[in-house]
């Protein structure tokens, strides 16, 4: 299923799923013919990361790393695989027909 999606540009005639289980569930949901998708690459990419140190806050931004994708990209197949889906392809950007 989620090979047959198609990839064309981006339009306001599709928005962006939510990047997490609950976004791939409804992806799975609306069929082949309701998604788009584009590849996304992780350059560039950052995470905020929140600490507390002896009662001390502190945000901050690194890189998004190879651990990470690995980390985000797990998490979702687990969600999918509980709900007896097929795990996606990593690294798209996936659309729903507005």
């Amino acid at each position: 299923m989620w090979s047959d999606v198609q990839e064309p540009e981006p339009s306001a005639a599709w928005v962006e799923l939510p990047k997490n289980g609950w976004g791939a569930l409804i992806r799975w949901a609306a069929g082949t013919e309701n998604l788009r998708r584009h590849y996304s690459s992780d350059e560039g990419r950052t995470v905020t990361v929140h600490t507390e140190r002896a009662g001390v806050q502190e945000t901050f931004e690194e890189p998004f790393t190879a651990a990470d994708r690995q980390m985000f990209d797990d998490d979702i197949s687990t969600y999918l695989q509980d709900a007896g889906l097929q795990p996606r392809p990593s690294r798209y950007v996936w659309m729903i027909r507005a």
